[in-house]
């Protein structure tokens, strides 16, 4: 109660039109919440950045100032304060430099005896977590800015986050409300979002077994945004390993518990969803797509649904470069097969409907219905044809089994076009 009461008077005074809390004001309150071990409100104090105070703090000593606190503490607050001062100045370069000096004296002090052996060892997991996502950003910002090719800013910074993953995992405190174990995930989800951009994704691999191997129940007493941002990550890297009912099963978590006053979250997250849905042969609706902005996919969707080939493919061509700006290209181009599949279902449906075919499709109507849709010559020829019913056949979407000599496609009487999403 008393931290929300701090929080609330620290907003109230900066939304007076006499003006913005001062500089030492701030610092003040800051003080008196970590003598009082409330690092949430500490970190929702720093938070809340405004202008008249940020301008002050290129003429002050913040380090200084906070000396009366203990141990580390001056450091990690004060150059966090001066990181913002620089960012907001757009120096980025001092920006990082205060921001590493902020994270690694922040890590210091957590190697204290007595900050160890604190009633509540993770009373300062907010501030960990906010200290080292405003550590990744600038990190990240300057990897772009200096065109680090050996993205030797980024390396250096998974290795000290490394050291804080360490840390909240070695926390043996019997009661995980109280642990450190309680920034694991803060943590994994920063390294994350660096590996992802360094395209490097296997350096997740051992991330994730440690969450696992805590199980199911430590999991789901970790906060729900970092839950789902965990699920999202994961459900990326599961997607791009073909493991796509596990990435689909992720990425549903994530999107299902997205607060939904996170709009572009949810966008970010459907992007990738939609993606393995359409791989596994699963169609959005198009009132979700309009209303996520995504009608990018409409397209896609309705030629995957009905198999029109000729649609699929001019819609890969004209979105290409979308569909490359968020890595989800490749990908996509496996729903062609899909697309394929749903041609000679529909196919085989109206033929059966006009007449009784007793589960067996001649291969000129599929050449037929490939011709309707414009395709090339050569992907329409009966060699092709073929090709792409033994592919089909192969991959499980179709039951049966080719006649050469009849050049007919004849199908299992028992489910001849199983379900591809419940495989």
């Amino acid at each position: 109660q008393n931290d929300a009461e701090s929080v609330y008077f620290f907003s109230s005074s900066i939304s007076c039109p006499s003006g913005a809390m001062l500089l030492h004001d701030l610092l003040n309150t800051i003080s008196d919440m970590m003598k009082k071990s409330r690092g949430q409100a500490v970190a929702s104090l720093l938070k809340q950045r405004d202008p008249q105070w940020l301008s002050a703090v290129g003429n002050a000593d913040v380090v200084q100032y906070l000396r009366h606190l203990d141990g580390q503490w001056p450091e990690a607050l004060g150059n966090y304060v001066k990181a913002l001062y620089h960012e907001s100045r757009d120096d980025y370069e001092a920006a990082l430099t205060a921001s590493t000096q902020a994270v690694t004296s922040f890590r210091k002090q957590w190697q204290e005896q007595y900050e160890k052996e604190h009633p509540k060892p993770n009373w300062s997991v907010p501030i960990m977590a906010l200290l080292l996502g405003k550590y990744r950003v600038l990190v990240m910002t300057a990897n772009e800015m200096r065109e680090d090719k050996d993205n030797e800013t980024s390396t250096k910074a998974c290795n000290l986050m490394t050291q804080f993953f360490t840390d909240c995992q070695g926390d043996r405190t019997q009661d995980l409300d109280c642990s450190r174990k309680q920034g694991t995930l803060y943590v994994i989800n920063n390294l994350f979002k660096i590996y992802f951009r360094l395209n490097n994704m296997r350096l997740g691999k051992a991330l994730i077994k440690s969450v696992e191997a805590d199980g199911s129940n430590t999991f789901e007493r970790y906060k729900m945004s970092q839950k789902v941002t965990y699920n999202y990550f994961l459900g990326r890297m599961c997607m791009f390993d073909n493991n796509y009912q596990k990435a689909e099963d992720h990425l549903q978590y994530a999107f299902a518990n997205c607060h939904r006053a996170y709009t572009k979250n949810k966008v970010r997250i459907l992007i990738y969803l939609i993606t393995v849905q359409l791989v596994r042969g699963q169609f959005p609706k198009q009132h979700i797509l309009q209303k996520y902005g995504l009608g990018v996919f409409i397209e896609l969707v309705r030629a995957c649904r009905t198999g029109n080939v000729r649609l699929f493919d001019q819609t890969m061509h004209t979105q290409q470069d979308w569909f490359i700006r968020r890595g989800i290209y490749v990908i996509l181009q496996k729903a062609k097969i899909i697309c394929y599949r749903n041609l000679v279902y529909n196919t085989y449906r109206f033929i059966n409907s006009h007449t009784n075919i007793n589960f067996r499709l001649k291969m000129e109507y599929i050449q037929h219905a490939l011709q309707i849709c414009e395709v090339d010559e050569d992907e329409s020829d009966l060699e092709e044809v073929e090709c792409i019913l033994a592919n089909l056949i192969y991959s499980g979407y179709i039951m049966g089994y080719i006649s050469h000599s009849m050049r007919m496609l004849v199908l299992s009487k028992k489910d001849p076009f199983p379900n591809p999403h419940a495989s």
